[in-house]
């Protein structure tokens, strides 16, 4: 039997050999951290790598698409709806990401963005482009997802991607299909009178919300269409800007007034005659 010396030596030279492998481990799980922290900033230079290219690529991609020509060329590929799914997938990670301050203009990540949106608004500038927007599947979606977020976008900061966002929804409403198609999204009437109400806007979309809105209201053939505007914008609120001493928002104000009253004349008299209206089905 082992004396109490013996089994003190035995301990002893299982407690050597656990501590002689412990730092084997130690110094194998340093080289993985070493490793681990060199592969991660090889991600972040990476990632800044493709931010940066992807901001200096968008941004001429969105210069080229101002020529009608380039929009026609991007239209007839059969990657453009991939090109609006990439649109609605950033905007939506952007939107998550900033939803109360949207990062400095000059940023890879913002200019990357705003390249992406104005390439579309460049779309919507051209007859062709506006129509393919509404008739095309993932186009419509895109123009769908402008109107939801319309009204999260913050201010100051996102000022610039909201006036892109009015700009390519009032080149939509131009299209016979698309003023319909718009009529029929509450959710602009709610991203409309939001940017109205707020005075810390600027006067710019001031001006860009009211025009979007006299541009829906010019032709109405849906009796809930103008119930949604009474409702959801309000006389109260078009006579303010009808009362300010901005001579476009004045204009722009009597101009939607004029607009509303003149079709809620002509909906009443195709009742009164047993004409028909369109039953709004015009919302998906």
């Amino acid at each position: 039997m082992p004396t109490l010396k013996e089994e003190l030596e035995e301990v002893k030279l299982k407690y050597n050999a656990l501590r002689e492998e412990w730092g084997l481990q130690q110094e194998h799980l340093g080289r993985l951290q070493t490793q681990i922290s060199g592969l991660h900033n090889q991600l972040q230079q990476q990632s800044a790598f493709c931010a940066s290219l992807g901001a200096i690529l968008g941004h001429l991609l969105w210069k080229a698409s101002r020529s009608p020509e380039i929009v026609e060329t991007l239209t007839a590929g059969n990657k453009i709806g991939d090109f609006f799914l990439i649109v609605v997938g950033t905007l939506t990670s952007f939107m998550d990401t900033y939803r109360q301050e949207i990062p400095n203009q000059n940023s890879d990540e913002s200019q990357f963005v705003m390249s992406l949106v104005g390439i579309v608004t460049n779309i919507a500038a051209t007859s062709e482009g506006r129509l393919f927007l509404i008739v095309d599947e993932q186009g419509k979606n895109l123009v769908r997802h402008f109107v939801k977020i319309l009204q999260f976008i913050p201010v100051p900061s996102g000022n610039c991607l909201k006036r892109l966002i009015f700009m390519t929804l009032y080149n939509i409403s131009i299209n016979s299909v698309g003023v319909i198609y718009l009529q029929g999204q509450n959710q602009l009437l709610i991203g409309i009178a939001k940017t109205l109400v707020d005075d810390t806007q600027p006067q710019e979309l001031h001006l860009m919300a009211l025009r979007l809105l006299q541009s829906i209201t010019w032709e109405i053939n849906c009796k809930a269409v103008l119930e949604n505007i009474a409702e959801t914008v309000g006389r109260k609120l078009l006579d303010k800007f009808l009362r300010s001493t901005n001579q476009e928002f004045s204009t722009a104000s009597t101009a939607i007034i004029t607009n509303i009253e003149r079709n809620k004349m002509k909906i009443q008299n195709l009742q009164e005659c047993g004409g028909k209206y369109s039953e709004c089905d015009n919302r998906n």
